[in-house]
C-alpha cells in the first residue's frame, strides 16, 4: 500500500519542456531547495514555486482543460485533511510566463495513487495506475470537470501495471510482467 506514516523521500531531480507565447521554457524539480519547482528560460530563472514539503516527485506538461495553453502537472506526496497519512497526489499549475499559479491542488485521486501519464498531445486525458482496494492496481482514464478530473466509468484491473512511454497514439505497458501496447482509443 502507498500509504505510509512517514514522509517519503524527495524526488530525483526531473525536468519538462514548456512552450508557451513563441517561447521553450524548462520547468524543473530540484531536490533539496525550498522551492523546488523552477521555471527556466534559457539561462535565466523567471520563477519558482511549490513547496518542498510537498515532496514533488514528478513533473509532466499537458494540456489538461483543452483550451491550448499547457498546464505543469507535478506529482507529490501529502498530507491534507482527507488523507492524514502520507499520499501521492496531484497538482496543476499554469504559467502566465511571469509566475506560476495554482490551478488545482489535488488532495487526493480517491485511491492510493502510484503513477500518472496523459495522452498524447492532442489528448487531455489523464491516465491513472491506483490500488484497488483488493489490493490489484487499476488503471484508469480521467477527463477535466472544470474543477480536478472525473473518472470514467471503465477501467482495467492487474496484479501490476507499469506505464513505459507513448509510441505516437499507443500506451506501452506492463500489465502483470507482459509488455501490452494500448491505442488511445481502447483505453477505458
Amino acid at each position: 500500500m502507498i500509504l505510509q506514516n512517514q514522509p517519503p523521500p524527495v524526488a530525483v531531480n526531473a525536468t519538462a519542456t514548456y512552450r508557451r507565447n513563441n517561447h521553450d521554457y524548462t520547468v524543473k524539480l530540484v531536490t533539496g531547495k525550498e522551492r523546488p519547482l523552477e521555471v527556466w528560460l534559457g539561462k535565466q530563472k523567471i520563477t519558482e514555486g511549490l513547496r518542498e514539503s510537498y515532496r514533488p516527485w514528478k513533473v509532466m506538461i499537458a494540456d489538461v482543460d483543452g483550451d491550448g495553453i499547457p498546464e505543469i502537472v507535478i506529482g507529490v506526496y501529502r498530507k491534507s485533511n482527507y488523507t492524514p497519512a502520507w499520499a501521492r497526489s496531484i497538482f496543476v499549475m499554469t504559467f502566465d510566463g511571469k509566475e506560476l499559479i495554482r490551478k488545482w491542488m489535488g488532495s487526493s485521486m480517491g485511491r492510493p495513487l502510484f503513477d500518472f501519464t496523459f495522452g498524447p498531445e492532442k489528448t487531455k486525458r489523464l491516465i491513472t495506475i491506483q490500488e484497488a482496494i483488493d489490493g490489484r492496481q487499476v488503471l484508469s482514464c480521467w477527463d477535466w470537470s472544470g474543477f480536478g478530473f472525473r473518472r470514467r466509468e471503465r477501467e482495467l484491473f492487474a496484479k501490476s501495471i507499469k506505464f513505459n512511454g507513448w509510441t505516437g497514439s499507443t500506451l506501452n505497458i506492463t500489465f502483470d510482467g507482459k509488455k501490452t501496447k494500448l491505442p488511445l482509443s481502447k483505453l477505458p
